[in-house]
């Protein structure tokens, strides 16, 4: 059973003293309220400034009608589909190693219909609908507050509340509106879950109606709500004295929303398939389990100790990433021993919950590539279990003059856990938004000077001969800031650090990467082909206005091809470009016989 609060005052105690002394009670959590208010603007400011990014242009453009396929307002994260994806191809706004069969079909109706109003209201005006971003951020952080001071004593509580709301896995969702569907998930699934815990105490219609209701909300805005389903879980594995009956009834709240979410998303067709960043646990189980260890570990080292594996591990996996996954059992098993050892049973089982939930929140997530921003639902039960453990090591374990070995253990490790969490998770949050901004702000000053070097757009074809990480599918759409005109025609040649281009006819150029490179991503950063995809030399792909032949492999995919265009490569209406440090510089091909290096 869950711990509960006292409703009725002391005996003895006047009516009149018990409100007074209520009073006071709720005077430093109304200022560690306005506190929290306070330090989300500072902290998360940079992000609502940020400009419109990346899937943001591409909303743009569906609302605007210029989306090569039609798009109604509750479905703008369908990206490609089986229908739209010859479509995006014939315009180029699929590169030509696009898998085949390739889908990216998100089902989050209520987050879509949210961005539909920001532009109903506002247009691509970027501040207002960021404020209201903030508002969802501002909603989590209060639900959470609850949460953690209805479980938890109130100095934990306190520090968990901290812990979660200045998290850095909230800065990209404040700052991406099209990545706002987390904060949509977590504020109602978190006011969900503390429903679905009073109607398991109370058994309480309106409490059952009401998690029923913003669970289903929570899934609707995006599979991020679904993460919760863990942490209902935990709560009934951590629950004892129901007979069966009451456990299957009482499970009915949660279970409704969950399973009409993923009978609907099938009967859509959403998903994802032929991507690496992706990997459906429907669509693709072999992908998804293959890929499932190592993405596992790599959030729980984030989501812990803020180690981001990518610099560290990407060719060491498996060993050293699982020896620093053990390191972290380690550490916070000795943090959190003597605090659990000190508890009441019932706020043990209390954090029993909250650390199983929160491992298995994480599975809906190793469905994409590991990103801080996966992390939102997870952080709420570390949080919890955190707060509890810096709270007993710090303010409730008595001074000792010959402190044990395992006393010193846990003193370092919440040093350790608290450094990470309230000190070095705020600093990042704040470098973070305020990075994403600096770089949104750079993408669209190079755009907009793109747009002006293109000349006439509508008429005009757009070669980018190598690109960066701006040169996905949003590009075409980010040149008119509007989303009304993109190019006629968009060619994406390569997606690589470094490129030789050489021209061999009037009409053929050859692309060759470096010695140990590829012309494009590799596993998880190519979001249009998955490791799966078998290329084969003299393979031949199309382009809107020309042909790709695959001249030499390097891990399995392209190094070389040669790119044949329907007429000469001088022609007035083809304008040419490279991505180079995040801005376009024009690039017109070499003379034939020649050959030009294009790099970062």
């Amino acid at each position: 059973m869950l711990p509960s609060e006292p409703q009725a005052p002391a005996p003895g105690t006047r009516p009149s003293d018990s409100n007074v002394l209520s009073r006071l009670e709720r005077l430093p959590r109304r200022v560690g309220a306005v506190l929290l208010v306070v330090a989300g603007l500072v902290i998360f400011g940079p992000a609502l400034w940020t400009e419109l990014s990346l899937d943001d242009h591409i909303h743009t453009a569906m609302l605007r009608g210029a989306y090569p396929a039609e798009r109604a307002p509750w479905d703008l994260y369908n990206l490609v589909d089986d229908e739209s994806r010859p479509q995006l191809q014939a315009r180029g706004i699929l590169p030509w190693w696009t898998h085949p069969s390739m889908k990216v079909h998100f089902f989050r109706p209520l987050a879509s219909l949210l961005r539909a109003l920001d532009y109903a209201l506002f247009g691509t005006t970027p501040f207002p609908p960021h404020l209201h971003s903030f508002l969802w951020w501002l909603w989590a952080a209060f639900a959470a507050r609850a949460l953690f001071h209805r479980l938890l004593p109130s100095r934990a509580a306190g520090l968990a509340t901290w812990i979660f709301a200045l998290a850095p896995c909230h800065a990209i969702p404040l700052g991406w509106l099209a990545n706002r569907e987390v904060l949509v998930s977590l504020a109602l699934g978190i006011t969900g879950l503390l429903a679905y815990l009073r109607w398991r105490e109370s058994r309480s219609l309106v409490h059952a109606a009401l998690s029923t209701v913003l669970f289903a909300g929570a899934v609707a805005a995006g599979e991020y709500g679904v993460a919760f389903a863990g942490y209902i879980g935990a709560v009934e594995v951590f629950r004892h004295g129901d007979r069966l009956w009451e456990r299957a009834t009482g499970l009915l709240p949660a279970l409704l929303p969950f399973a009409v979410y993923f009978v609907v998303r099938a009967q859509l067709g959403c998903g994802a398939v032929g991507s690496g960043t992706y990997a459906d646990p429907v669509r693709n189980p072999e992908s998804f389990l293959w890929l499932a260890p190592p993405r596992f570990i790599s959030l729980v080292l984030d989501a812990w100790l803020g180690i981001d594996r990518r610099p560290f591990f990407a060719h060491y996996w498996p060993w050293l990433l699982l020896a620093t996954g053990v390191l972290v059992v380690a550490i916070v098993a000795a943090a959190l021993r003597p605090a659990l050892a000190d508890l009441p049973r019932p706020h043990r089982a209390t954090i029993g919950w909250l650390l199983l939930g929160s491992l298995l929140s994480l599975v809906p997530m190793l469905a994409a590539a590991p990103a801080t921003r996966l992390l939102g639902v997870a952080v709420l039960g570390i949080a919890g279990v955190v707060g509890t453990a810096l709270s007993h090591a710090w303010f409730e374990t008595p001074a000792s003059t010959a402190p044990t070995w395992a006393q010193r253990l846990a003193s370092l490790s919440a040093v350790i856990l608290g450094m990470v969490h309230l000190l070095q998770g705020p600093i990042v949050a704040w470098e973070v938004a305020r990075g994403n901004a600096a770089v949104t702000k750079l993408a669209t000053d190079s755009v907009a000077d793109l747009n002006l070097r293109l000349g006439d757009v509508a008429t005009n074809d757009l070669v980018l001969v190598r690109g960066g990480g701006s040169a996905s599918g949003h590009l075409p759409f980010a040149i008119d800031p509007e989303g009304a005109v993109t190019p006629r025609r968009y060619n994406l040649l390569s997606q690589t650090g470094h490129v030789l281009v050489r021209r061999t006819s009037r009409r053929r150029l050859e692309l060759t990467a470096a010695r140990n490179g590829a012309l494009i991503p590799l596993g998880e950063a190519n979001v249009w082909t998955d490791a799966t995809r078998r290329f084969e030399v003299g393979d031949v792909y199309r382009l809107p206005n020309a042909r790709v032949t695959v001249k030499a492999l390097n891990f399995g995919v392209p190094r070389s091809v040669t790119v044949d265009f329907d007429h000469d490569l001088d022609v007035g209406s083809l304008r040419w470009f490279t991505e180079r440090s995040g801005t376009f510089v024009e690039s017109p091909p070499p003379r034939v016989g020649m050959g030009l290096p294009h790099g970062s």
